[in-house]
Protein backbone atom coordinates (compact mmCIF):
# COMPACT_ATOMS: atom_id res chain seq x y z
CA UNK A 1 0.00 0.00 0.00
CA UNK A 2 2.48 2.51 0.92
CA UNK A 3 3.99 1.76 -2.78
CA UNK A 4 1.39 2.90 -4.46
CA UNK A 5 0.60 5.62 -2.78
CA UNK A 6 3.94 6.95 -2.88
CA UNK A 7 3.61 5.98 -7.09
CA UNK A 8 0.94 8.31 -6.89
CA UNK A 9 2.68 11.24 -4.51
CA UNK A 10 5.69 11.57 -3.40
CA UNK A 11 5.91 11.82 -0.03
CA UNK A 12 9.37 11.64 2.00
CA UNK A 13 7.22 11.12 5.80
CA UNK A 14 5.60 8.31 4.37
CA UNK A 15 8.42 6.66 2.72
CA UNK A 16 9.96 7.39 6.00
CA UNK A 17 7.38 5.23 7.91
CA UNK A 18 7.83 2.52 5.06
CA UNK A 19 11.20 2.58 5.44
CA UNK A 20 11.05 2.13 9.31
CA UNK A 21 8.31 -0.93 8.72
CA UNK A 22 10.71 -2.73 6.10
CA UNK A 23 13.35 -2.69 9.00
CA UNK A 24 10.75 -4.58 11.26
CA UNK A 25 9.57 -6.87 8.43
CA UNK A 26 13.30 -7.98 8.07
CA UNK A 27 14.23 -8.06 11.39
CA UNK A 28 11.64 -10.58 11.98
CA UNK A 29 12.29 -12.58 9.12
CA UNK A 30 13.53 -16.42 10.11
CA UNK A 31 17.11 -17.35 9.26
CA UNK A 32 16.14 -19.66 6.99
CA UNK A 33 14.13 -17.29 5.20
CA UNK A 34 10.52 -17.79 6.24
CA UNK A 35 8.43 -14.94 7.32
CA UNK A 36 4.71 -15.42 9.15
CA UNK A 37 4.79 -14.12 12.09
CA UNK A 38 1.53 -16.13 12.54
CA UNK A 39 3.00 -19.09 12.58
CA UNK A 40 6.34 -17.86 14.11
CA UNK A 41 5.00 -16.79 17.68
CA UNK A 42 1.99 -19.02 17.88
CA UNK A 43 2.60 -22.38 15.83
CA UNK A 44 6.35 -22.41 14.62
CA UNK A 45 5.85 -26.84 14.19
CA UNK A 46 3.28 -26.22 12.15
CA UNK A 47 4.30 -24.09 9.60
CA UNK A 48 3.60 -25.10 6.09
CA UNK A 49 1.43 -27.76 7.40
CA UNK A 50 -2.08 -26.44 6.18
CA UNK A 51 -1.82 -24.79 2.89
CA UNK A 52 -5.55 -25.00 2.04
CA UNK A 53 -6.50 -22.99 4.77
CA UNK A 54 -3.51 -21.23 6.65
CA UNK A 55 -2.91 -18.57 4.00
CA UNK A 56 0.88 -18.83 4.04
CA UNK A 57 1.77 -18.81 0.61
CA UNK A 58 -1.45 -16.36 -0.24
CA UNK A 59 0.37 -13.85 2.02
CA UNK A 60 3.48 -14.57 1.02
CA UNK A 61 2.93 -13.77 -3.01
CA UNK A 62 1.31 -10.65 -1.74
CA UNK A 63 4.67 -9.85 0.60
CA UNK A 64 6.64 -10.42 -2.39
CA UNK A 65 4.57 -7.56 -4.28
CA UNK A 66 4.80 -5.64 -1.62
CA UNK A 67 8.58 -5.69 -2.21
CA UNK A 68 8.49 -5.26 -6.08
CA UNK A 69 5.83 -2.61 -5.81
CA UNK A 70 8.06 -0.42 -3.33
CA UNK A 71 11.55 -1.27 -5.18
CA UNK A 72 9.94 -0.41 -8.94
CA UNK A 73 8.67 2.83 -6.87
CA UNK A 74 11.62 3.99 -4.78
CA UNK A 75 14.26 1.80 -6.30
CA UNK A 76 15.05 1.02 -3.00
CA UNK A 77 16.30 -2.82 -2.43
CA UNK A 78 15.21 -3.64 1.45
CA UNK A 79 12.54 -4.93 1.23
CA UNK A 80 12.85 -6.99 -2.30
CA UNK A 81 15.82 -8.63 -0.64
CA UNK A 82 13.71 -9.92 2.08
CA UNK A 83 11.22 -11.22 -0.59
CA UNK A 84 14.12 -12.70 -2.29
CA UNK A 85 14.95 -14.69 0.42
CA UNK A 86 11.60 -15.64 1.28
CA UNK A 87 11.46 -16.71 -2.48
CA UNK A 88 14.73 -18.42 -2.30
CA UNK A 89 13.14 -20.22 1.54
CA UNK A 90 10.06 -21.58 -0.84
CA UNK A 91 12.10 -22.58 -3.41
CA UNK A 92 13.79 -24.95 -1.09
CA UNK A 93 10.47 -25.97 0.84
CA UNK A 94 8.49 -26.60 -2.47
CA UNK A 95 11.44 -27.19 -5.29
CA UNK A 96 11.09 -30.42 -7.90
CA UNK A 97 13.19 -32.08 -5.05
CA UNK A 98 10.88 -31.36 -2.09
CA UNK A 99 9.49 -33.66 -0.83
CA UNK A 100 6.29 -31.22 -0.16
CA UNK A 101 6.17 -30.78 -3.60
CA UNK A 102 2.58 -32.01 -4.26
CA UNK A 103 0.81 -29.77 -1.86
CA UNK A 104 -0.93 -26.78 -3.19
CA UNK A 105 -2.52 -23.55 -2.11
CA UNK A 106 -5.89 -22.80 -3.06
CA UNK A 107 -4.91 -19.33 -4.35
CA UNK A 108 -3.17 -17.90 -7.41
CA UNK A 109 -0.97 -15.02 -5.93
CA UNK A 110 2.00 -17.29 -4.75
CA UNK A 111 2.46 -18.38 -8.49
CA UNK A 112 1.98 -14.48 -9.71
CA UNK A 113 4.16 -12.95 -7.42
CA UNK A 114 6.39 -15.16 -7.74
CA UNK A 115 6.43 -14.83 -11.53
CA UNK A 116 6.76 -11.38 -11.04
CA UNK A 117 9.70 -11.51 -9.03
CA UNK A 118 11.46 -13.43 -11.95
CA UNK A 119 11.17 -10.90 -13.83
CA UNK A 120 12.07 -8.43 -11.93
CA UNK A 121 15.05 -10.19 -10.38
CA UNK A 122 16.23 -10.88 -13.74
CA UNK A 123 16.00 -7.51 -15.26
CA UNK A 124 17.55 -6.01 -11.97
CA UNK A 125 20.63 -8.13 -11.78
CA UNK A 126 19.57 -8.73 -7.78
Amino acid sequence: MFAWSLCQIRNPDLEKAADELIEQIAAAQSGDGYLNTNFMLKAPQERWSNLAECYELYCAGHLIEAGIAFFLVTGKRRLLEVVCRLADHLGTVFGARARSATRYDGHPEIELALTRLYEVRRSSDI
